[in-house]
């Protein structure tokens, strides 16, 4: 049976390494290089990264603690290329920052990091972060997705970078994002619990939000309310503007202020639903998302769980590990200051009020986007290491993972959300 499988392995690999060199000559022709150059080495880099896994496996190593070695499998192999593919595309549609761009980024970030440093942020950047008021004003209107009727929550979101930041008048000048938006499924009746999902960079929609979130089975199935907030410059937070993702980007401070308004904009959801009598409260993230969730965590010890999938955790090793040495040049988002500056925004630097018990991941052992090292393993170490689960997938293969499924559903149930 090893010998059959050895056999189809490296009969893939020949396969693929012939498609590959088909590949570059095509690509040769076509005006997208970059996009081209990445798409050559999808094949021979998702294998490569089973194959080594299954090798350290072999010789009674795994990966990273905490997580299984990956198996010699095409399908995983399979799954690890279409995020490599997706990736790629991702990176071909962003707008690169011109040379007067990547000049005023840095001049941004020097700026950022001598106020932080001056006002003590960098050794305490809890503080960064203000407390919401509750929504005032806030609209309620029926909306709909195919096959599903929600409720559509809009509020001011208030938030403004403060006063004299750099960065402060461009995020000002993003009109749409000035308004908040959250989808909702609610039952009828008396007080019910929550359950906050929020959704990835580049989701914003709300067919897609529900879909990948799994919401009518939360609502129907397991009998919660649910709320899905859109993140900032997501969905109707970015009218008119173009379809690639705009944040998170290169645009550090950007950055920095996206988060911190996401993280404003769920805090304030959170008040308004306690207001309505809401039982209890638990959030669910992916990628992005669950970068935003961990941070929410960190204000907020009355939540009944934080689930943290497919996560993100840091923003400049994120951007490490998509560009190549060979394609980074002096790009301003990869250099010691833009670790530093995305330190008051990071999950990795605030300490989670959710007690440990409370706390869950769950991640794709050929995700090719969260990283299992760079991104999982260490969200993992710094929530004291919490229940993970692992599924044998790329990075949006947990939407049809029957591993999470009964992960998520054992989570809510032992935070006391789902009797």
């Amino acid at each position: 049976m090893g010998g059959a499988v050895d056999r189809a392995w490296l009969a893939a690999r020949s396969l693929v390494s012939s498609g590959a060199g088909l590949l570059h000559r095509c690509g040769a022709a076509l005006s997208n290089v970059g996009l081209w150059r990445d798409l050559v080495v999808v094949g021979p880099r998702a294998l490569g990264l089973v194959e080594r896994s299954a090798t350290g496996r072999s010789r009674g190593r795994s990966e990273t603690e905490g997580s299984p070695a990956r198996p010699r499998s095409l399908r995983l192999a399979a799954h690890a290329a279409v995020d490599e593919i997706l990736v790629a595309l991702v990176k071909s549609a962003r707008r690169p920052l011109s040379v007067g761009d990547a000049e005023r980024v840095r001049t941004e970030t020097l700026e950022a990091l001598e106020l932080f440093g001056r006002c003590g942020l960098l050794d305490r950047p809890a503080e960064y972060h203000r407390t919401p008021p509750p929504p005032a004003a806030v609209r309620i209107a029926p909306a709909g997705a195919p096959g599903l009727r929600f409720e559509e929550l809009v509020w001011a979101s208030g938030y403004e970078p403060p006063v004299g930041e750099p960065g402060r008048e461009r995020w000002m000048g993003f009109e749409a994002n000035h308004t908040a938006y959250a989808r909702m499924l609610r039952h009828p009746g008396g007080p019910r619990p929550w359950l906050v999902c929020i959704p990835g960079a580049g989701m914003g929609n709300a067919a897609l939000d529900l879909a990948v979130f799994r919401a009518a089975r939360l609502h129907k199935t397991l009998g919660l309310n649910v709320a899905l907030p859109v993140l900032p410059r997501h969905g109707p937070r970015k009218a008119g503007e173009a379809l690639d993702i705009r944040f998170p980007s290169e645009d550090l401070l950007d950055n920095v202020h996206g988060l911190a308004q996401a993280v404003w904009d769920i805090r304030g959801l959170l008040s308004w639903l306690r207001a309505e009598e809401a039982e209890a409260i638990g959030i669910q993230g992916v990628s992005l998302g669950a970068y935003v969730a961990a941070l929410c965590a960190a204000f907020d010890d009355d939540l009944a769980c934080v689930i943290a999938g497919v996560p993100a955790s840091d923003l400049s090793a994120l951007f490490r590990h998509h560009i190549p040495p060979v394609r980074r040049g002096p790009s301003p988002h990869l250099t010691q200051e833009a670790h530093l500056v995305h330190k008051v925004v990071s999950p990795l630097a605030l300490r989670p009020l959710v007690p440990t018990e409370r706390r869950f991941i769950f991640a794709g052992l050929a995700d090719r986007m969260a990283h299992p090292v760079h991104q999982v393993h260490e969200l993992w170490l710094h929530w004291d290491r919490p229940r993970i689960a692992w599924y044998a997938g790329s990075h949006m293969g947990f939407v049809r993972s029957r591993v999470v499924r009964e992960f998520v559903s054992r989570a809510l149930e032992e935070s006391g959300l789902v009797r």
